[in-house]
């Protein structure tokens, strides 16, 4: 029999954006429904407070597996330019062969709460799906977007108030890609390599 094992992420969550706890947990409600969507486990740290539970572990190196997002104001953009919601660090790959990565994703909360605004809709939750659509660049290892779903590159005030489901989700084919990234295959090493298993003789 073949198990499937679930695909679990970390991401460590700096909020810097002066909203409230309440509304730091339901975006982070809305990210998590979207990745669940794709088969992803996600297990936030909240780090945006010092002295609390999490506080600790905050300040240690990232593990396999682990993820940055950072929610704060956006610095002031060009007079006309388009208002970039957020966006990924993705080192590019290497000349010996190792993937494209990224672990640091950013949201840009005033930008958001504007497009909000202009789309009738509550803050927390287009910050949940901004955050959904960083941690899938960080996963697929690139800045590239889809022509549909979660990860196409621009979104309107209209698409929000259409509240089709599946603008919100990615793709079937953005999903297997998540499932397969650089960052799920090394969880699935780690969780294959604390169980016991038989070995090929040598």
């Amino acid at each position: 029999m073949t198990t499937v094992m679930a695909l679990l992420l970390v991401v460590r969550v700096f909020d810097r954006s002066g909203d409230s706890l309440q509304d730091r947990q339901a975006a982070l409600h809305a990210a998590n429904a979207i990745l669940q969507q794709a088969d992803v486990t996600t297990r936030w740290v909240d780090c945006s407070n010092a002295g609390t539970p999490a506080a600790p572990a905050c300040g240690t190196s990232l593990g396999p597996g682990e993820l940055l997002i950072r929610i704060t104001p956006g610095p002031p953009a060009p007079e006309g330019a388009q208002q970039q919601l957020g966006y990924s660090l993705i080192a590019p790959a290497t000349a010996s062969g190792d993937a494209s990565a990224g672990v640091l994703g950013t949201v840009f909360s005033d930008r958001i709460a504007r497009f909000a605004d202009l789309a009738c809709e509550r803050p927390s939750l287009l910050v949940g799906r901004a955050i959904a659509h960083e941690i899938g660049h960080l996963l697929l290892g690139t800045h590239e977007h889809s022509p549909a779903g979660l990860m196409r590159a621009v979104w309107t005030p209209a698409d929000v108030r259409r509240h089709r489901r599946e603008d919100w989700m990615f793709t079937a084919a953005d999903a297997a890609r998540v499932r397969n990234s650089r960052i799920t295959d090394q969880n699935r090493r780690l969780a294959e390599g604390a169980s016991p298993k038989a070995r090929p003789g040598s």
